[in-house]
């Protein structure tokens, strides 16, 4: 069945920071049939974590207005410059004993969208985390972008936020792991990954590939019109998303091959290396400078941080199960790393005082 204004397809677009995600976003604002919010609403960034002692799926009026009440509390940053009023929101939610984190989502958007339109397009990408809560409605539907990891890396490292280049590999590489795990459960009808290298290179073949994934077709694909930097971000995010609204740039795709230096690339390869043989992403090789004793304290500080996530996700999902089984998962992966860098740490100290023993040797 094709969405209609009045029920339009809810579409999540999302994957790891700084992989073209709000370029992907404007292209497709630019669609007549499709609108969404001007900003990136982190509403499960705030719920998830909010809601997780309590169990889902469905949540009380009292428990839902308490999230909307925190999500209020801590947004001011996120909607400055927004018109946004818990109250009013709250009254807005369907008229229900019980609601869904999910009815909830898709009423903040459809109230936060510019426009009525056949598909609602929101886009952050941290909302990669939350797919296990919109499992059982298959109306819901997820646009994954995934960029070249030297590339994410290397424009992570510009921003003033900037993490240590171990740290934003290993985030990379975690992200795309969950968005693996996504496709998996929700299936090709439901979940599409788009390469940003593929959009760029064909901005009007990715509009139209969406679109058709949406269930929009005709006319309706190919109407496009302008819009301006006000319906992607706030001013004060321009500093990182102005390229965003200019002429797109295929050249962009490579440009990380003028910025890092090739310890960089090295280091980068070394952690990404499983994924980014997955999405075909060829390697540049060289001997990583981080050691390996280092690239494991930071996969198990990234990968706690990950399960911490996919935990809220699943529970607020109410697969009480599942909870469990990816517990003990985390629980498995954090001591099985625990080992494996406790042996590298081993190792590293043993070639040390071989180097160490030669070299008084040779004196």
């Amino acid at each position: 069945m094709s969405p209609t204004f009045d029920d339009p397809t809810l579409c999540l677009l999302v994957g790891s920071g700084r992989s073209g995600t709000t370029l992907a976003t404007r292209l497709l604002l630019e669609t007549a049939a499709i609108s969404g919010p001007r900003l990136e609403t982190h509403f499960f960034d705030v719920a998830l974590p909010f809601l997780a002692s309590v169990p889902g799926p469905r949540y009380s009026a009292h428990d839902v207005q308490r999230v909307i009440e925190e999500y209020a509390r801590v947004g001011a940053l996120w909607f400055q410059g927004a018109d946004f009023d818990h109250r009013t929101f709250l009254s807005r939610l369907p008229r229900k004993p019980t609601l869904s984190l999910v009815e909830v989502f898709r009423t903040l958007v459809r109230s936060l969208a510019s426009r009525h339109a056949r598909a609602l397009v929101e886009k952050t990408p941290s909302h990669l985390w939350s797919w296990p809560v919109f499992v059982a409605d298959p109306s819901v539907k997820f646009v994954i972008i995934v960029r070249d990891p030297r590339a994410v890396v290397e424009a992570t490292l510009r921003q003033s936020w900037a993490v240590d280049i171990t740290e934003a590999a290993s985030q990379w590489v975690e992200e795309q792991r969950e968005a693996s795990r996504l496709v998996a459960s929700l299936g090709p009808s439901r979940a599409r990954v788009f390469r940003y290298k593929e959009v760029v290179a064909d901005t009007t073949g990715f509009r139209r590939g969406v679109c058709e994934f949406l269930g929009i077709g005709g006319q309706d694909a190919e109407r496009v019109r302008a819009i301006g930097p006000d319906a992607l971000f706030r001013d004060f995010e321009s500093a990182w998303k102005q390229d965003a609204v200019g002429p797109v740039d295929s050249t962009r795709v490579s440009i990380w091959r003028e910025r890092l230096t090739p310890a960089q690339i090295s280091t980068i390869d070394a952690i990404c290396k499983p994924m980014m043989t997955e999405y075909g992403y060829p390697r540049v090789g060289g001997a990583p400078t981080v050691s390996r004793v280092k690239r494991f304290r930071t996969s198990i500080h990234v990968g706690a941080r990950s399960a911490r996530q996919r935990h809220a996700a699943l529970r607020c999902s109410g697969h009480g199960e599942t909870v469990q089984a990816a517990t003990l998962a985390a629980q498995y992966r954090s001591v099985e790393t625990f080992w494996a860098a406790r042996a590298a740490i081993g190792n590293y100290r043993e070639r040390v005082a071989t180097r160490s023993m030669n070299k008084d040797r040779s004196q």
